[in-house]
């Protein structure tokens, strides 16, 4: 579920770009956009396929992952935007309505990677906890909703509610313990100031898993800012979040209540050339657990292409 997570990230760029795309060309009408991506994934995690023991230590491995990427965009007169395609790492639809008052946003998705068959090295185990055999694979299915409202220009407030639904595969965690059991609703609220090129914020999670051990809220700091290159057609992206998350009950395998640091950055250079756009990406996630059995390091290099019809 965390490598999905983190590439629908990375994959929030190329809607955007395109936006900003339509907006330069007309003030109006329908636009059609294709994509490729690439991203070299590197990971250490107890990910590999068979455990003796809890103590083992963390395998590392290195995979590439590609994607597609397309979107079918109408503009409306009044500035308003419909949107089909790619989006995070779901296939879906997005409304963008400005108003008196402010740009108001929703959206709706659902994960296309287990879709397309797309393969990821680190996907989660049936029985992540099982030893002495080979743990079998599961996948995931993601529904993800979005509400935004942003106001300003210069200085812009935007607010976000999130709701993302996980649904494991025959996961066999809640034969465990009934305090086990990864299927979530994952709710997340944030709120952004941006100054002209920095951006300041927060964001608060909560986890509703099946099993309390598996349930969590957490508390993010959020800092962004960008950087155009004068008089060319390219910008610097840099991003750092950093929290903690704290589970609800004590877990049943390791007799602790988990507590997770969290450490997310990301710098990303963008071409911008109407027509054409291309994306370079550099991306590390940190999980330091005081469990260790779930101490993860992920670090992602990506690049991506699209073109504007």
């Amino acid at each position: 579920m965390g490598l999905l997570f983190i590439i629908g990230y990375l994959l929030m760029y190329p809607s955007s770009v395109c936006s900003q795309q339509f907006q330069k060309r007309s003030l109006s009408g329908w636009f059609f956009s294709l994509g490729l991506g690439a991203v070299q994934i590197e990971t250490e995690a107890m990910s590999q396929d068979t455990l003796q023991s809890y103590d083992d230590e963390v395998e590392k491995e290195s995979s590439i992952v590609l994607w597609p990427m397309f979107s079918l965009t109408y503009l409306d007169e009044d500035g308003g935007e419909w949107f089909f395609g790619t989006q995070n790492e779901t296939l879906g639809f997005e409304r963008r309505q400005p108003t008196p008052i402010g740009l108001f946003t929703i959206s709706y998705g659902v994960g296309y990677f287990n879709i397309l068959k797309l393969e990821i090295d680190g996907q989660e185990y049936k029985n992540p906890y099982e030893l002495g055999s080979k743990r079998e694979i599961t996948t995931t299915n993601i529904i993800k909703k979005k509400l935004s409202y942003s106001v300003g220009r210069g200085i812009n407030l935007t607010f976000n509610y999130y709701q993302d639904q996980i649904f494991y595969v025959d996961d066999k965690t809640d034969k465990i313990s009934d305090d086990l059991g990864r299927d979530a609703i994952i709710e997340t609220v944030s709120g952004h100031l941006r100054f002209w090129l920095l951006s300041i914020g927060q964001e608060r999670k909560n986890q509703l898993a099946k099993g309390k051990a598996d349930s969590y809220s957490g508390v993010y700091n959020v800092y962004s800012i960008l950087l155009p290159v004068f008089r060319s057609n390219l910008s610097l992206e840099a991003y750092s979040k950093n929290g903690k998350n704290i589970y609800e009950k004590e877990h049943p395998v390791f007799n602790q209540t988990r507590e997770d640091l969290i450490s997310k950055k990301q710098i990303q250079l963008n071409f911008d050339f109407n027509i054409w756009n291309i994306f370079l990406l550099y991306y590390e996630e940190r999980v330091d657990s005081n469990i260790d059995f779930f101490d993860e390091i992920t670090l992602m290099q990506g690049v991506g292409v699209s073109y504007l019809f």
